[in-house]
């Protein structure tokens, strides 16, 4: 298969950020693979959350999933092949007190991603979930780089050592691929057993 790309921006957590998207690249054709991978976290307790929190949170990480799925896996469905994959979190299975409600709607999205798999919409349409555990990236970056916090992080992985977004972006591969065409429903922690 070919590759075909365009960038296209635009705010999930409003009510027409997935129509901007769809209007964006409506020249190109309807996309094939879905990735959900925007996520809003907020580091809060369950006695911290609030209104701002729990609303941003809620219209990025389960709203926006909705509509991005309204959205785009029709044509999936009717064109007969297709893939969705979300981003999930290892938050969802032992989440930290902090995560309350990231945790949360995180595990919400895992729940509409299984939902979808177990639906058998097309036999070449699968819905998975990859969840990473400890990788650098810009938003926890702060808390990775005090050698205290990065230890003790480091300390609670099997193998002793943090991942990489290329660890990710390879199991997304594979699901993208011919060779992950029979991988549905799949909740692939990609943590270094950070989650056992």
């Amino acid at each position: 298969r070919g590759l075909d790309v365009c960038e296209s921006r635009a705010d999930l957590s409003r009510k027409d950020g997935v129509k901007t998207l769809q209007a964006d690249i409506a020249a190109w054709g309807q996309p094939d693979i879905l990735v959900l991978n925007a996520s809003v976290e907020t580091l809060q307790t369950w006695a911290d959350v609030d209104d701002a929190a729990l609303d941003g949170q809620s219209r990025v990480n389960i709203d926006a999933t909705v509509r991005l799925i309204q959205a785009f896996l029709p044509a999936m469905i009717e064109q007969g092949w297709g893939r969705v994959i979300a981003i999930g979190t290892v938050q969802e299975a032992r989440p930290q007190p902090r995560h309350f409600i990231y945790a949360a709607t995180k595990a919400a999205q895992t729940n509409m991603i299984l939902n979808l798999a177990r639906q058998g919409l097309h036999g070449h349409v699968t819905f998975n979930i990859v969840k990473p555990g400890a990788i650098p990236t810009d938003r926890n970056r702060a808390t990775l780089d005090d050698p205290v916090a990065r230890q003790a992080t480091i300390d609670r992985i099997p193998l002793r050592r943090l991942g990489a977004p290329g660890d990710c972006a390879g199991v997304v591969r594979l699901l993208c691929s011919q060779a992950g065409a029979y991988i549905n429903g799949a909740e692939i922690a990609v943590d270094g057993g950070l989650g056992l």
